[in-house]
């Protein structure tokens, strides 16, 4: 899953790390250890371009600032299934949707 913004690319992979990518360049600018599994999902913030979320399949999503990557921002965590969607409201800053396999939107 990737998606353009600006000139940036994100990339979610199978070994937990998200991957800011230059897309002029094609090359990497910055990797991040985000989780201990798969990430399945994750989204830019519309209001801050520094906030990314993700959401991964050992059921948690984290928040990271990509000024200060050395920990999330916020780890949440409630569902019991891996994480299939994370998503920010298009009309509020600091208002995140996860949906997961348990059946539940959080």
């Amino acid at each position: 899953m990737c998606k353009i913004i600006v000139l940036s690319l994100r990339l979610i992979s199978g070994d937990g790390t998200l991957r800011i990518w230059d897309v002029k360049s094609a090359a990497c600018r910055l990797a991040i250890p985000a989780h201990k599994a798969e990430i399945l999902s994750c989204d830019w913030c519309k209001y801050d371009q520094n906030i990314v979320a993700t959401g991964s399949v050992d059921c948690s999503v984290c928040v990271w600032d990509l000024r200060n990557v050395r920990q999330p921002v916020n780890q949440l965590l409630g569902h019991t299934y891996a994480i299939r969607r994370v998503k920010f409201s298009p009309f509020r800053k600091a208002v995140l949707a996860s949906c997961s396999y348990d059946f539940t939107v959080r």
